[in-house]
């Protein structure tokens, strides 16, 4: 695939409610139900079928399709695999439901929320007007404490590493720090002028980086409140000599993951900030320097909307980015005079997306959360080699389809510990259990 040619995946959707009739066959006298499934490429004729369940001596049960021309597979009473439309390699594409439905007893949506790196049910809510809870999930959702503070909406929330304490940035330009315990908040941290778009967390918590719709990004001493650095991307000059685009926004920022010797759901964090902005431009920001200017600092080569989400793989150098138009780069990062490639399915905005380790030779998995409701993963090629070269096929495959949500936007996506859930089956490989909220309330673990 050329690196300027942006490849269009098709999109599984399918009846929000269809582990029922699953659950309908396995548990009472019924011997048939049907659910719906479509597939949509742009390009090609929708594809609507009505899929049948049936009993099925000695297997979980047996899925036909009406009028949808593809092999189905029972893996578990929560997930099925339909083949690819043709042989190659793409892999059949696992469709999972939930496994926990989660309801808070806050009102409106969830604009954030983030589970504990130690325990799945430990999970951390923000939404509108300054609402803020920690809930245990495994306790349907009953609230462990009510954090109290912000003037204005929610719009990113973090628990540290330890799982004990909480980061939270709004629209009032402030971020706090909380008790995961019992809600005190005993660190503001103030500086932005505008709303706080995104947060990230450096090691243990020492230290705490934000964006802001002011067109910056800070670096702040946890234990002394102090602002260590900062960097005006509306303003800044690069270390090539080029200037910013003037009155930017930073939407989203990532120290990256690695998963290199780690859990994938651990993850570790290097030195190399990539902030993403309004006018879709991409910046390398060294926290370790602060006084140096961006590693790298380009335009994306295709969105026509603002670039609205970000995930950085640091084992590989493949930095993803996000548009509010629904496209999708992926970049080398010791080589960004253009990206590897770039993939869409609709024109829905990307609102989220989370690394998930590497699964097959030369590819990582990724996960995306939409504005119409879509969850994924996909598996993403990465170079490895000199001039960006592919270790192997170049295309953007699709791998899971995460369901339960109905039009909705979802507005975040997080990994869950280890020892939790497996996506799809307990077949290898053993892909990370996922969650994903949004507009609905409702928080959905797979």
């Amino acid at each position: 695939m050329s690196t300027r040619t942006t490849q269009h995946l098709p999109c599984l959707t399918v009846q929000a409610d269809w582990q029922k009739d699953i659950l309908d066959i396995a548990q009472t006298p019924k011997h048939q139900a049907s659910f719906w499934l479509s597939e949509y490429q742009e390009g090609e004729p929708a594809i609507h079928g009505t899929i049948h369940v049936k009993r099925a001596p000695q297997a979980l049960y047996r899925l036909t399709g009406k009028d949808f021309p593809r092999n189905l597979t029972p893996l578990t009473p929560l997930s099925f695999a339909v083949a690819p439309a043709s042989p190659g390699p793409a892999p059949a594409v696992r469709v999972c439901a939930p496994y926990r439905f989660t309801t808070s007893s806050m009102t409106g949506p969830v604009r954030s929320f983030d589970v504990a790196p130690t325990n799945p049910n430990t999970i951390v809510l923000g939404g509108d007007h300054g609402q803020m809870q920690v809930i245990d999930a495994a306790e349907g959702g009953v609230t462990r404490a009510t954090l109290r503070g912000h003037q204005g909406d929610i719009t990113i929330c973090r628990l540290f590493p330890s799982g004990q304490v909480v980061l939270s940035g709004a629209m009032d330009g402030t971020l706090r720090i909380w008790s995961a315990e019992d809600g005190s908040n005993p660190v503001v941290l103030r500086g932005h002028t505008a709303a706080i778009t995104d947060v990230a967390i450096r090691g243990v918590g020492r230290t705490v980086l934000s964006a802001s719709s002011d067109g910056s990004v800070r670096l702040w001493e946890c234990g002394t409140q102090r602002e260590l650095a900062l960097w005006d991307l509306s303003r800044t000059v690069t270390a090539e000599g080029g200037s910013a685009k003037p009155d930017d926004q930073v939407c989203k920022i990532t120290l990256g993951q690695s998963f290199t010797g780690h859990d994938p759901r651990a993850g570790h964090q290097g030195t190399l900030c990539v902030a993403v902005t309004k006018n879709g431009m991409i910046y390398g920001l060294d926290t370790s320097d602060p006084s140096a200017k961006p590693v790298f600092a380009v335009q994306s080569a295709g969105a026509t909307g603002d670039l609205s989400a970000v995930a950085f793989d640091t084992d590989h150098s493949l930095l993803v980015v996000g548009s509010d138009d629904g496209l999708v780069e992926y970049w080398d990062t010791k080589s960004m005079n253009q990206p590897l490639g770039s993939f869409r399915r609709n024109r829905a905005s990307i609102h989220d997306m989370v690394f998930l380790g590497e699964f097959a030779p030369g590819r990582t998995s990724l996960a995306l959360a939409t504005a119409d409701g879509l969850a994924s993963v996909f598996s993403i090629p990465y170079s490895t080699g000199a001039n960006n070269t592919l270790s192997g096929p170049a295309d953007v495959y699709v791998t899971h389809e995460l369901t339960g949500t109905d039009i909705d936007p979802l507005y975040t996506i997080r990994v869950l510990p280890q020892a939790s859930q497996y996506l799809g089956s307990s077949d290898q490989p053993s892909y990370p259990g996922l969650a994903v909220a949004g507009r609905d309330t409702v928080i959905k673990q797979y």
